[in-house]
């Protein structure tokens, strides 16, 4: 099989042949710039140039984390291998987005693989998020269970930003 070669001229074209939301902070610890393919109700053109810190501040449970933002801005962008990591959530009643409802009350679970990668010569770091949903009820017992567990260790905060109020 022939291996494709991949040309581009811009961000943008690199954004529309990846499945990967695409967003690279600079090392001054700011975002400069998105590429988000994945509908959600975030939305991209308010975050660009806010720190680390800002984007995240309405997540509960990452104080520490976030006092110490600048350190995993470094982190980031020196990474010489590239670090992954993955986080879950839930929603209710539409598959990608709202604007593509399902039945009243269906559950379907959301998770990301985020993979950061350094370019320290740069002064940038590239995190890739790639998103993926199911439907709970299709997920197996193993899943359900391990989910149940995570549901049961959170705060309300968590909770309240994980699932919802």
């Amino acid at each position: 099989m022939q291996k494709k070669k991949f040309q581009f001229k811009n961000f943008e074209e690199i954004g529309y042949e990846i499945q990967e939301d695409i967003a690279i902070f600079h090392r001054s610890n700011k975002l400069i710039a998105l590429h988000v393919s994945f509908p959600s109700m975030w939305v991209p053109k308010e975050k660009i140039g806010m720190t680390f810190a800002s984007i995240h501040a309405p997540v509960p449970g990452m104080e520490t984390f976030l006092d110490n933002e600048q350190k995993y801005v470094d982190m980031m962008v020196n990474a010489e291998k590239p670090i992954i990591r993955y986080v879950w959530g839930e929603h209710f009643n539409y598959l990608l987005c709202p604007l593509e409802p399902l039945s009243e009350g269906i559950k379907v679970i959301h998770t990301e693989r985020q993979t950061f990668v350094g370019m320290p010569k740069d002064d940038l770091g590239i995190f890739f998020i790639r998103k993926k949903v199911i439907l709970f009820k299709q997920t197996n017992n193993e899943f359900q269970i391990w989910y149940k567990k995570q549901v049961a260790s959170m705060t309300e905060d968590q909770l309240d930003y994980k699932i919802g109020p």
